[in-house]
């Protein structure tokens, strides 16, 4: 479930930016200078990435017929995916 809430949240994020940057083609926003296509791609990229490791285990394991990974066992994985952006993002890796 975290996977498919953090995936639901970088695709929205992308439209976002993707829809600003529409909008900075016409003029009809102020400019902004870090918002390129490149974060786009990066952040629907983050977004597969998120729906990937999320929906994977569950469908592998239906598809096995065993029992799907437990909730500690997503937690890691979920914080081994994302925790590096975050303990970068308080200064712990440099």
């Amino acid at each position: 479930m975290p996977f498919h809430v953090a995936g639901i949240a970088f695709l929205f994020v992308g439209f976002a930016l993707a829809l600003y940057q529409g909008l900075q083609g016409f003029e009809l926003v102020p400019q902004v200078s870090w918002i390129t296509w490149t974060h786009i791609h990066f952040v629907t990229i983050g977004a597969f990435t998120q729906l990937l490791f999320g929906t994977l285990p569950q469908l592998t394991a239906r598809k096995l017929e065993r029992p799907g990974p437990s909730a500690p066992a997503i937690g890691t994985v979920f914080l081994g995916l994302n925790g590096a952006s975050t303990a970068r993002g308080r200064g712990a890796v440099q």
